[in-house]
């Protein structure tokens, strides 16, 4: 399998320790918000960006919005508590 490079943006400990393991194969940064989740995404190259919908400051279809004016084929995952969904 081939290892990506993923940005996760979650406010939630114990989701990000879950991400952590499940996705332990590729490698993996997080970002506990959105304004240091963009400014992540800013300084690196990213194959996959998971974020949550609701965090503190910036939500997460905000993040969206501003990962894919900058990169419009940037592959997103939108995580809530619901489900995720692909954007």
């Amino acid at each position: 399998m081939m290892s990506l490079k993923i940005l996760v943006i979650e406010d939630s400990e114990s989701i990000r320790f879950l991400l952590k393991e499940v996705l332990r194969e590729h490698e993996v940064t997080f970002a506990v918000d959105g304004e240091r989740g963009l400014a992540t995404f800013s300084q690196s190259n990213f194959d996959l960006v998971f974020t949550d919908l609701q965090m503190p400051g910036i939500w997460g279809d905000k993040v969206i919005e501003e990962i894919k004016s900058r990169v419009p084929t940037a592959r997103v995952i939108l995580m809530s508590s619901s489900a995720p969904s692909l954007c």
